[in-house]
């Protein structure tokens, strides 16, 4: 795993265990997401989970009576052992998918494709996995994320970077490219 993305899987390790406490954001986004979802995944469908976390989704998709077969992939072994109480989750890398061509019939990815270094390699190993027609429910900041924060440190020229973050657009067209 490159410098950057270990350094990323253990500050979220690290934070595994009170994610679920300051994650109100990603609660949020999760809610509405999981409704979305429902009207693309049918019942009982296959999916994958990436960037699980601490498995809400599978939690949600409970909530919401959903019958999915959901499994979890994240990159932080301590989101994944918080994971694996809601539904099977193993430690693994976006980027190189462990899963059979087909295997799914669709993705769910809450807030993760952010941290992700090749998010083309990602999309492709999204679309490679998931069945013919199946669809992908994909959230994730977008390129205005955080402007207050860059203005601000650049006022004061602090030498603090704040991560850019790529617009729907690019998601889009990167979509396309790898056929979805």
């Amino acid at each position: 795993m490159p410098i950057e993305q270990q350094r990323v899987a253990d500050d979220f390790s690290r934070a595994a265990l009170s994610y679920d406490e300051h994650a109100c954001l990603q609660h949020a986004l999760m809610i509405d997401a999981c409704l979305i979802a429902g009207e693309y995944f049918a019942p009982n469908a296959n999916l994958l989970d990436v960037g699980c976390g601490t498995g809400n989704f599978a939690i949600h998709a409970r909530d919401y009576d959903k019958k999915w077969n959901v499994t979890g992939i994240d990159i932080a072994l301590g989101m994944i052992e918080k994971a694996k109480r809601h539904s099977p989750s193993l430690v693994a890398n976006v980027e190189a998918l462990p899963f059979a061509d087909n295997q799914f019939d669709g993705i769910f990815s809450g807030v993760c494709m952010q941290w992700v270094s090749d998010k083309e390699r990602a999309l492709a190993e999204m679309a490679r996995v998931t069945n013919t027609g199946g669809r992908a429910v994909i959230t994730s900041f977008g390129a205005r994320t955080l402007n207050e924060l860059r203005t601000a440190l650049r006022k004061v020229d602090m030498p603090y970077s704040v991560m850019e973050m790529p617009g729907v657009e690019v998601y889009t067209a990167l979509s396309k490219k790898v056929g979805w």
